[in-house]
Order: C-alpha cells, then structure tokens, then sequence
C-alpha cells in the first residue's frame, strides 16, 4: 500500500478514487491497508479523501463539489501545519483563495480521525456565525461536516454533533468553537488554536496573550488588514514559523502569468491559461479563444488597472483589479501587502522608504539620574544600561552633557501601570532631527513628570535655558503630569491655543488638549513634515508604531489598536501612551514661537499673582490683610 500515489491531475484523480473505494468496499484488508496509508501519509489523505466546495464554480457551468488535490505550495503547507500541530505556533500570511482554511481544517480533521490520543483543538473566527452556521458554506464547521459526510462509511467515526462542538466518540478527540474574546483558551489546554481571518479580530493583542499559556501550538491565519494589527506583528516576529502563499504560486490563478518591464512593454512568462480563466475571459470580455489555451490576439497588455503599482500580472489577477474598488483591496486581498491593506494614517510606502533612509540603532542606551529634589541633572547623569529608559542618537560631551542647542520635548503620559507606554521624545527645534527618547511604562504620571522637567534642564541651550515641553493633558494622567510640573515650578511650557478663522491665540491653560479634530491636525502636520524631511526620526520603534495608526471613521481622529487592547481602562482610549503622540508634540513645538531667554527668566522669577488666590486660603487671607494695610495707611484718620 506504501506504494499507491494519488494523480494530480483532477480526471485521473476522480477516477483513482472511484477505483480504491470499489476496491475497498470488496477487501476487508485492502481497506485496512487503504485506511493504514491515510493515517501515515497525510497528503495521501488529503488527495485520496477529501473535497471542497465553491459554490462560483456552479456559476460558471462546473462542478461545485471538486476532489481536493493539492499544488506544491498546498503541499508544503499541509507539512508544516501537521509538524506544529502540539510543539510551536505558526503564522500563515496568504491572498484570498488558497484553500488556508480547507487545509488547516482538514489537517485538523486527520488528527480527529485517527488519532490515537484524546485531544482537544479550538477554533477561533471573529465572530459566531464563522465558526458554526448550519447552511453557511463559508462557516467552519459546515466545512468539516462536508468532509465527515463524504468519508467512505467505514472511515467514518461515531460522532457527537453539537453547536460549535464535533466529538470523536471512538477516541474522544473534540473540536470546539468560539468566536473572538479576549480569554480565549483560558482554563483549557487544547492541543492547538486555530485563529481563522485572525487580521479581522480586534482584540488580536488580548488573544495572543491570553492564548500563550493555553497551548503550545496557535495557528494564525489570515490577509492582511494593515499593519496596526496583531497579525502583521506577528509576522514580523522572527521567532515564530511562517507560511506565506502568494496568489502567484496558485496554477489556476498564475495561468497566463506576464510581467510588465520597466519600458511598459510585457514579457508573457507562461503562456498557457487554465480553463477555468478562459471561461471568465470569455463572459467578462467575449474573447475567442483562437488555440487550447494561449492568449487571445486583442488581449490588452498595456492599459491594466493598478499597472504602476503591480507588475508581475496574469489574467486572472487583471481581472480581480477590474472589480476591486482600490488598489488597498488589491494590497489586501491579493498582494499580502500590509503597508497597502487597511486604511493607515501614515502612507505605508512613503513611511517604509523614510525608515530605510533615517532609522538606525541608537548611539546609546542606559538610564537618566537627577536630584530628585532639586530636578536637576546629576553630574554625568546618562550611565549606559542594556535596558534602559532611554535612547539616545547625539553625542555626550566629556561632562556627561549633549551639545547645546535650542531643544524640545514632547511627551504622552500613561497610568504607569505597565499596559502603555508613557514617552518623552527630545527633538533639536532648529533641524527637526530627534536625537533622544525616553519610554517608560512604571512611572507614575508625578514621578515622570519629575523625570521629563529634569530631561528638560539637561537639554539646554547655550544661555541654559531649558527645552521647551508639551504634554497631552488629556484624562488623568495628563492632569496628574501637568500638576507635578507646576508645583515643580518649571515654566517654559506649552500654553493650549485657541484657533479660529480670526486669529490664533495662546491661552493661559497648560498642556495640549486632544479631541478628533487636534489629534489629526497634530499628527497630520507629523506625516507632512515626515514626509518632506522637516522632522528626522531615527527610532524604528516610533516609526513601527506611526504605521499602526488608522483612519478614524467620521468624527474620530487617527485611530491606534492599543487604545483598544490595553488591559487597563484607563490607558485605553484617547489616554493610551505613545511614541507617536510624544513625536507629534515635539514636532508642533518646532513650529511654535517660544518665548526668548529673558522673558522666559523673568517670567520663572516673577513672584505670583495672589490676587486670584482661591477664597479662604491663606495666600487669599494674606492678601486681604496686605489691602486692608494701604487702605488704612491711605485714611485721613
């Protein structure tokens, strides 16, 4: 039996499958045998027992119901997917139409068919109706009772049915399924989790961390949507196993392949176009088909839709660029781009260029020591450290200072309870080059104010004024921040403007307030000055996060996933602390008119205004007496 191998032609393969299950019905022991090479071979299983279904293909005037027989890359993914399965995680980035999710089901259903050990697997979609809808095809357990129900009766097990649950009897292996929370596989110890359409999900963060102690193995399958998902974190993480199938290694998608040159000419790579694309070609345009299987003569290589954008092409690819709506539909379906899926604030390509071009490794790392009293610097305050707060990308002098210069720091403050980040970005004001970073995530908001004022008076200018500083004021935190910095005593701070068609004028209120319209003014004016070279940032982190931030939907501002993923509600939401924010902020006050060294001095020496102390303090009551005094000195008594 070790000898038998299914044809990959699809006729040959019908009639290879007719010829085994009619031997099969008459020997007992050519069926042992038959049943033997399925469990030891799963490819065997694949192309011998199982089928899909796509319901266009009726459309067409083909069968529906097609013998699933597996391509190369179809191959090496059923390995890999059956390696892992209860040793490590995998993730498998595809274009629509690869057959990832038949094929990560049914790796599953060979386990629930022959396994010898009695395991649990879990399946995730984004929402109920994926997983388990009776008469939705596209749900996930319709597709294993699709494959259950045409099984050869003696392969086929005693099963237990439920809602969202499929249970060997014979060797108690269940499939179960849920839809997205955030304590997926907590309490159990299934032997893998499959995330279907896991770039859906929008509590992909929260799942990934849940689900890590749960399993050794999780599956994340999915396109892309953007890069401010969990799932293309994940596929940047080099620790993690990769599956990648392109809508290029698919031969009924590929047929007929071209590429289009660098003149605008084409260069045909294959010739030879499968007739389920002949078909299409020849409803969507009435081409007649001149030979079995060539391109017609009044194919038109050189005006395609998207040409600039994509330039290896095929027929099937020009026509799925026909009926998309945008090139990110493409990006997104097709072209497992995750700079161009989604809807990213920041333009992906532009973002990737600019980050080949400046992000570099900092010149150093370590930690920031300060009096805690005074908040001020202490002498050679920056001591290198491998995990350290802060970055630097500018030199220190032999006193342990960076060189003066007119400076600014931006800074986004979160809780200090270890979910988000709180940050503070330094930014030379003369150049817009960003030449220091200092990211926390315990400090509180009054102890990382104490740290920023000192930063601050570190990075000075050549009168040892200090550098200039603005904060998000929003929530708590911001509030907490902007507090300490006033009971500190520091002053050369960003005062809140008021903007209107009339004028643009500065408040006495401290701090930048963010709602939709001020986070997109501030993050816009980021993106312009990103992309024109007015602000340079060598920090591949803030440059990571930039790209994670989305287009808000109607009345919201740039929207990033952590507001939403963070364990804690008070950094979700506008609160959440970030790279980003700390830049944008920095990026505003280099624009802004700060106030000369003089004024400035003579505003930090100015004694304070008692007069609008509140009622009944002391400085109210001491004020009083000291009226009262001139008012009597002044009587004619």
């Amino acid at each position: 039996m070790t000898s038998l191998v299914c044809p990959k032609d699809t006729l040959e393969n019908l009639r290879f499958r007719i010829d085994m299950f009619a031997q099969a019905r008459e020997d007992e022991s050519f069926r042992k045998g038959l049943e033997d090479a399925c469990r030891a071979d799963i490819k065997f299983f694949f192309n011998l027992c199982c089928w899909g279904f796509d319901s266009r293909l009726m459309e067409l005037g083909f069968k529906g119901d097609q013998p699933f027989v597996t391509y190369p890359f179809q191959d090496e993914a059923i390995d890999e997917l059956d390696a892992s399965l209860g040793k490590y995680d995998l993730v498998w980035e595809k274009s629509r139409g690869q057959g990832a999710t038949y094929i990560a089901l049914f790796v599953l259903m060979h386990r629930f068919l022959f396994s010898h050990e009695k395991q649990d697997y879990i399946l995730v979609s984004f929402k109920e109706q994926e997983v388990d809808d009776p008469g939705n095809s596209g749900c996930l357990f319709w597709k294993m009772d699709y494959l259950l129900k045409r099984l050869p009766s003696w392969m086929r097990p005693k099963v237990d049915r439920a809602r969202m649950r499929l249970l060997n009897r014979e060797n108690g292996v269940r499939i179960i399924g849920t839809s997205t929370v955030g304590d997926i596989g907590v309490g159990q110890r299934p032997a893998a989790i499959m995330f279907d359409e896991f770039a859906v999900h929008d509590y992909g963060d929260a799942m990934v961390r849940a689900s890590r102690d749960s399993t050794n193995c999780r599956w994340f399958i999915s396109t892309h949507r953007g890069m401010g998902k969990a799932f293309y974190k994940l596929t940047r993480d080099r620790h993690i196993a990769k599956l990648r199938s392109h809508w290029s290694q698919h031969p009924v998608f590929a047929s007929g392949m071209y590429r289009i040159e660098a003149d605008g000419t084409h260069t045909i790579i294959d010739p030879n176009i499968d007739p389920i694309v002949k078909t299409l070609l020849a409803r969507e345009k009435g081409f007649d088909w001149h030979s079995e299987s060539k391109f017609p003569d009044e194919y038109d290589f050189t005006n395609t839709k998207f040409q600039d954008d994509y330039k290896l092409r095929s027929p099937w690819f020009d026509m799925q660029c026909r009926r998309a709506a945008s090139r990110q539909e493409i990006a997104q379906e097709l072209e497992i781009d995750p700079a161009g899926s989604g809807s990213p604030f920041f333009d992906g390509r532009m973002m990737e260029d600019v980050m080949k071009r400046e992000c570099r490794e900092p010149d150093a790392v370590g930690d920031f020591h300060f009096d805690p009293y005074e908040f001020t610097p202490q002498e050679k305050p920056f001591r290198r450290a491998i995990n350290g707060h802060v970055s630097l990308w500018c030199d220190i002098d032999p006193q342990g200072d960076p060189q003066r210069k007119r400076y600014v720091i931006g800074a986004d403050i979160a809780t200090g309870s270890g979910a988000s980040n709180s940050v503070a970005s330094v930014v030379e004001r003369d150049t817009g080059i960003k030449v220091a970073e200092f990211v926390t995530k315990k400090h509180p908001p009054e102890d990382f104010a104490c740290v920023v004022v000192a930063l601050c008076r570190w990075f000075c200018d050549h009168d040892e004024s200090p550098a200039h500083l603005a904060w998000e004021k929003n929530g708590g935190p911001g509030y907490g921040f902007g507090r300490k910095v006033k009971e500190i005593g520091f002053r050369n701070i960003y005062y809140r403007r008021m903007k209107n068609r009339l004028h643009d004028k500065k408040t006495k209120e401290p701090g930048f307030h963010s709602d939709a319209q001020t986070k997109y003014d501030l993050l816009k004016s980021l993106r312009e000055a990103l992309g024109t070279g007015r602000f340079t940032n060598p920090s591949r982190p803030a440059m990571t996060e930039a790209l994670e931030y989305q287009e808000g939907g109607p009345g919201k501002g740039p929207t990033h996933p952590g507001s939403t993923s963070s364990d804690n509600p008070a950094d979700q939401g506008e609160n959440h602390g970030d790279r980003v924010i700390a830049d944008g902020l920095a990026n505003m006050l280099c624009t802004v008119v700060t106030e000369s060294p003089d004024e400035l001095r003579q505003r930090s020496e100015a004694p304070p205004d008692m007069s609008k102390a509140p009622p009944r303090s002391i400085a109210y009551l001491m004020n009083r007496e000291k009226k009262q005094s001139r008012e009597w000195s002044g009587s004619r008594w």
